[in-house]
């Protein structure tokens, strides 16, 4: 009974604390995900924008290689679509790591489109042209921030969460120690009476020989 009492008495202001931290953090991870949502739906936008300007205007893209075809276009923007839907699917079951990490790829398979510029200067380039280039590369740079981003908070949270854990075993230890340790001293205590009553019988035996 007084095992129970010992255990009961031990709640903490520090779980009140801890709980209400976990519940801002689970409402600032749903708006982040929003968010990320929405980067990613643009950046599709932006990729389909681009890539069909430029398969249906590829004739006029400066020193892309002739044996380019506007399929060739659209299959490459399939390819590209499906690894990002692939880390979509990874990340809404559960796998984040993994899908952010897939995402990442995605992310940075926008970036090729700057390599217009590598064969091509600038001022080569319509004002179509350019903005296609410019948006799908700006969409595909929030989203590879956003994603970095979400991998390095899950990775500092899991270590800080891991030495939150250990520091508060070593702090306190676990109430079913406290429960045998208060059982232990309770089963001393009665030996110490059981010994103790057992002299007195001797003494008076002795005494009333």
């Amino acid at each position: 009974m007084l095992s129970i009492i010992a255990v009961n008495l031990c709640p903490t202001a520090h779980n009140s604390s801890r709980i209400a931290i976990g519940e801002m953090t689970i409402r600032i991870n749903r708006s982040a995900s929003k968010i990320f949502v929405v980067l990613l739906l643009v950046y599709v936008a932006a990729s389909l924008i681009h890539f069909g300007h430029n398969a249906e205007f590829l004739a006029d893209y400066p020193n892309l290689p002739t044996s380019w075809t506007r399929w060739d276009i659209y299959a490459a923007w399939a390819v590209m679509t499906t690894v990002g839907l692939s880390g979509w699917v990874l990340l809404s079951r559960g796998y984040q790591l993994a899908g952010l990490l897939v995402l990442v790829v995605y992310a940075a398979m926008g970036l090729d489109s700057l390599g217009h510029y590598v064969v091509a200067p600038l001022s080569s380039h319509t004002v179509a042209m350019n903005s296609t280039i410019l948006f799908e590369v700006i969409a595909a740079t929030l989203v590879l921030i956003s994603a970095l981003w979400q991998i390095a908070e899950r990775i500092i949270s899991k270590k800080i969460a891991n030495i939150e854990e250990n520091s508060e075993l070593m702090r306190s230890p676990p109430s079913y120690l406290w429960v045998l340790s208060l059982q232990f001293h309770l089963k001393s205590l009665s030996i110490q009476q059981h010994q103790a009553r057992s002299a007195c019988i001797i003494i008076r035996h002795a005494y009333l020989i």
